[in-house]
């Protein structure tokens, strides 16, 4: 059984950043696109779309779709 990834089981803010920065100060803008992403994936990364990616190329169109569309990908090729 495909068990969805959860955001709430990550590692938390406060601890990634312990870990990572070591006290470096996160700018305003960084925090803001963190919280954007976070809802991003909260809204789009379902059951659904984690199931797709365990068969064929572990690729999901619309996922990538959605992402591009937020301007976060670089190349999309395939065409509807």
């Amino acid at each position: 059984m495909t068990q969805a990834w959860n955001i709430n089981t990550s590692l938390t803010y406060v601890s990634l950043k312990k870990v990572l920065c070591n006290g470096l100060v996160i700018p305003p803008e960084a925090e803001e696109f963190r919280n954007e992403v976070k809802a991003f994936i909260a809204e789009h990364l379902t059951e659904d779309v984690i199931s797709s990616t365990h068969d064929g190329t572990i690729h999901n169109w619309e996922f990538h779709q959605k992402i591009a569309e937020r301007g976060w990908l670089g190349a999309l090729s395939h065409q509807n």
